[in-house]
C-alpha cells in the first residue's frame, strides 16, 4: 500500500501547519481499505461474522425503499454477512423461519450500527 507524502503548505490557497502529513494514494483508497467486521452469536449458540456496509451498498439498498422492509432487510443482511455468505434468496428463507424479535433483527441492528447508520448517527446524506 503506497502512501504519498505531500507538503501542501506550498500550494496556492492552502495554509497548513508546518510538518508533513501522509496522504492516501488512489491505490490505497481503492484496494486497501478494509470494512470493520465483528462476530455475533445466534440464539442457537452458533456464530456468524458480519461487516459494515460500504457507501455503495448503502446507497444501492436505499433505492429499495422503506416501504419494502422485508426486501431491504434481506439485501442488508446478505451484503453484511461474511460467514456464512448468503444470497438475498437464502436470507428470505431464513426470514420465514426466524421468529419476530429473533436473530435477523438483532443482526440487522448490528450491521446498521457497525456501518455508522444506527440511532444517534449523524445525518450524513447516505
Amino acid at each position: 500500500m503506497a502512501h504519498e507524502t505531500v507538503d501542501l503548505s506550498t500550494v496556492d490557497g492552502y495554509y497548513i501547519e508546518p510538518g508533513e502529513r501522509t496522504y492516501a494514494s488512489a491505490d490505497h483508497l481503492t484496494n486497501g481499505v478494509e470494512l470493520p467486521s465483528a462476530d455475533h452469536q445466534l440464539d442457537d449458540g452458533t456464530w456468524v461474522r458480519y461487516r459494515a456496509l460500504s457507501r455503495a451498498e448503502v446507497l444501492r439498498i436505499q433505492t429499495i425503499g422503506k416501504d419494502k422492509a422485508l426486501e431491504l432487510e434481506r439485501h442488508t443482511v446478505a451484503a453484511g454477512l461474511v460467514v456464512p455468505r448468503m444470497t438475498p434468496e437464502q436470507v428470505a428463507v431464513w426470514q420465514g423461519n426466524d421468529p419476530a424479535g429473533g436473530d435477523i433483527g438483532r443482526l440487522m441492528e448490528r450491521i446498521r450500527d457497525l456501518s455508522g447508520l444506527g440511532p444517534g448517527a449523524a445525518k450524513s446524506g447516505v
